[in-house]
């Protein structure tokens, strides 16, 4: 079986995001409950194309990163605006930057590569 051609192959984008939180907000589950919220606005078909998956969240920063298929990414910046509340805490989801490659998104960050 030949391997896929690099034009057929899915290109991923990572998208960073920040959350800012109205009230003092605990960290444990966040990015899971990020992407069940997405993929309840996004829905079963769309959600399974868009491909999210998380990749890191930095708790003391409130920054993360995301891993999605390129077609989606407006997608998920749109879903950023309707997420109003995380594990019943008021938030405020903002994306700050979409990156090609894993190490320009942790950049943004602030974590420096190894």
């Amino acid at each position: 079986m030949k391997a896929l051609q690099p034009t057929l192959k899915e290109k991923k984008r990572y998208v960073n995001f920040e959350l800012i939180p109205t009230q003092s907000y605990n960290a444990p589950g966040t990015l899971q409950a990020l992407i069940d919220k997405l993929n309840d606005f996004l829905g079963v078909f769309e959600s399974s194309r868009a491909g999210i998956m998380p990749v890191k969240y930095y708790p003391s920063k409130k920054k993360g990163i995301l891993r999605t298929s390129s077609e989606y990414v407006d997608d998920i910046k749109t879903g950023f605006t309707f997420i109003k509340t995380l594990n019943s805490t008021p938030i405020i989801l903002r994306s700050t930057r979409v990156s090609g490659t894993l190490n320009n998104a942790k950049e943004d960050i602030g974590e420096t590569h190894e």
